[in-house]
C-alpha cells in the first residue's frame, strides 16, 4: 500500500520531466541498484 502511494506521488512529481523510464530503486539494495543501471543502459542503448 505504501509503495503504491509513493509510486503515485513520485510519478506525479516527475511527470513534467517526461521520463523515458521509471523504475523503483532501493539504494541500500545492491541488486536493485545494478538492475536500475541495467534498465538505464537498455533504454539509452536504443
Amino acid at each position: 500500500m505504501i509503495k503504491d502511494v509513493l509510486k503515485k506521488k513520485v510519478g506525479e512529481l516527475v511527470a513534467p520531466l517526461n521520463p523515458s523510464i521509471f523504475v523503483p530503486c532501493n539504494v541500500q539494495d545492491e541488486a536493485q541498484v545494478n538492475s536500475t543501471f541495467e534498465a538505464i543502459a537498455d533504454e539509452w542503448a536504443n
